[in-house]
């Protein structure tokens, strides 16, 4: 959602990002067309319950709450708790340079919330806790996207015409519209190096009561490693991980991984 049809404190606190973390009231101002007065008065609001703190006079950032929030969701959000010994168990499975990720959606983007790391060492994959993903790139986001409403696929095609044909989805909305349909027809999708190089990812959607995606269940491996048998074992895995995880959060018997 675009930041000025957010209420103004929201969109104050919308502001601070990975790319950049240090706003002045004066920028904040410019940039939401606000009045100065009023930019003060927000960033003092949020100052005053932690979301925001002064790194040096005059230049705001995120503020200690979000630690605090960022521990309450691990203890309590409902995808991680019905996740974390699942993506342990599965893990195993795959070769040990590869990694699980427990995504989910988020505001047009994806946010990886949970990593589980195989034995070998290896670099970290792009999909870092936390760092917004574009909804149309890599397998855990198009497992994602794949099952969300059409409205919202329409606004991602706008947004990202140029961006979704040179990765091959499309080079227009009918097409882009049936690759997302034969993605729901699979089990599982599948990207290679889209984000990682010489990394695929297998994905599969965890979906909501309305049948639209909350988040993903992923496999990241070496495309060294990635025959086509282990990409259909592991998809198969998977999707069966993610179809239980859903069932849970459903209220549902899970069938699976009894």
């Amino acid at each position: 959602m675009p930041l000025k049809k957010l209420d103004p404190v929201l969109a104050t606190f919308s502001l601070f990002t990975l790319e950049k973390p240090v706003w002045t009231a004066e920028e904040a101002a410019c940039t939401l067309d606000l009045s100065l007065s009023s930019v003060y008065r927000y960033l003092a609001s949020l100052n005053e319950v932690g979301l925001v703190t002064t790194a040096t006079p005059g230049n705001y950032t995120l503020g200690p709450a979000i630690l605090q929030l960022n521990l309450q969701l691990q203890l309590t959000d409902p995808l991680l708790l019905a996740s974390q010994n699942i993506m342990a168990a599965l893990i195993d499975y795959a070769p040990p340079d590869s990694t699980m990720l427990l995504c989910r959606y988020y505001g047009d983007r994806v946010l990886c919330v949970h990593q589980v790391i195989g034995e070998a060492p290896q670099t970290q994959v792009g999909h870092q806790r936390g760092r917004p993903m574009p909804l149309f790139q890599g397998a855990p986001s198009r497992a994602i996207l794949a099952y969300l409403s059409p409205r919202t696929m329409r606004r991602v095609y706008d947004a990202n015409v140029a961006n979704i044909s040179v990765i091959g989805l499309g080079n227009n909305w009918n097409e882009f519209r049936m690759a997302l349909t034969r993605m729901r027809k699979s089990d599982f999708v599948v990207s290679y190096h889209e984000i990682d190089a010489d990394r695929i990812a297998i994905a599969a959607p965890i979906l909501e009561l309305d049948l639209h995606a909350l988040g993903s269940l992923s496999y990241v491996l070496s495309e060294t490693d990635a025959d086509p048998s282990l990409i259909r074992r592991l998809g198969a895995l998977v999707s069966s991980a993610a179809r239980e995880i859903g069932a849970k959060l459903r209220g549902e018997v899970p069938q699976d991984f009894k």
